[in-house]
């Protein structure tokens, strides 16, 4: 793991990242991940308490399929905008307090712009 600055529309401050095993699917930058411990890799969950990451992608990229499983760099923990998440088919998620909430204690902060 390791601790950078980024500069794109999705970091509000430090953060954590890793490269991780991906479930096969279509993966949008922004999309927040849970970790499945059955089949051992990160996927798409949208719900606050199973946020283990959020997926970063090149920034000239949009979207990357996995056809089968793979690895990808994910956000594990830090500063983020609220605005940042994406739903399973790249359309904002709308974020609520509940949700930050339940992030925090994940190692997740959100911030407003």
């Amino acid at each position: 793991m390791t601790t950078q600055y980024y500069n794109n529309n999705k970091v509000a401050g430090e953060i954590t990242t890793d490269q991780v095993p991906l479930a096969a699917d279509t993966y949008f930058d922004g999309m927040p991940l849970k970790y499945n411990s059955t089949t051992h890799v990160y996927e798409y969950s949208e719900v606050g308490s199973e946020l283990a990451g959020i997926i970063m992608l090149d920034p000239q990229v949009d979207s990357r399929v996995l056809s089968a499983a793979g690895f990808g760099t994910i956000i594990k923990g830090g500063k983020v905008f609220v605005d940042c998440l994406v739903d399973g088919d790249g359309d904002p998620l709308t974020i609520d307090e509940d949700f930050i909430a339940a992030t925090a204690l994940n190692g997740f902060y959100f911030e407003r712009r």
